[in-house]
């Protein structure tokens, strides 16, 4: 059977002693290289795909779009 606690013995949370035994823990979750390393490669996804379209548009197959199908390479 469960026993019966005295109000007395227990303390509410507001009579709880306010002194912390350990230390909080305030490191990041996620390591800075990490997070340093994710942007990088989110920005290289973006930047190079798009670069190297304009840059062989305006190169190799000056500015003609039309040339870019697969078609050019088979001729």
């Amino acid at each position: 059977m469960a026993q019966r606690r005295l109000a007395t013995q227990e303390k509410s949370a507001l009579d709880q002693d306010e002194i912390q035994t350990t230390k909080s823990d305030v490191t990041p979750a996620v390591a800075p290289a990490t997070i340093a390393k994710l942007l990088f490669f989110t920005f290289a996804m973006v930047t190079f795909p798009l670069g190297s379209y304009f840059l062989t548009v305006n190169t190799i197959f000056k500015g003609k779009t039309s040339r870019l199908h697969i078609n050019h390479f088979t001729n």
